[in-house]
């Protein structure tokens, strides 16, 4: 299963939250492709999904946690991190939906 970045990450420089950031991002973007692969309710897509469902939502977390909530503390980052919460919201219920809905249904 791929590890999530972000997490990992900790207290380092800021530089290294971006590469964590984008590390997971291009995680992201293989285990989709991986879903992708797979058809029917087979173990490769079950698999596959759960190791998608599980980092992106340790990713979501981390990310708020390490990286937006420092952004609120600064004027200039309140909008921006405050809209990309709100997405994660949405991409939490999106997941959550995915996540009830019958993997030998077609996309």
């Amino acid at each position: 299963m791929a590890r999530c970045a972000v997490a990992q990450s900790g207290d380092t420089a800021e530089t290294d939250i971006f590469t964590a950031i984008k590390s997971d991002h291009d995680t992201h973007r293989a285990l989709l492709d991986r879903i992708e692969d797979t058809s029917g309710d087979s173990q490769d897509r079950r698999d596959a999904w759960e190791d998608f469902y599980t980092h992106v939502k340790s990713h979501a977390a981390a990310e708020e946690e390490t990286f937006y909530s420092r952004m609120i503390e600064k004027t200039w980052g309140q909008d921006m991190a405050r809209h990309s919460v709100h997405e994660h919201q949405e991409l939490d219920d999106l997941l959550e939906d995915l996540n009830q809905t019958d993997m030998s249904e077609g996309a």
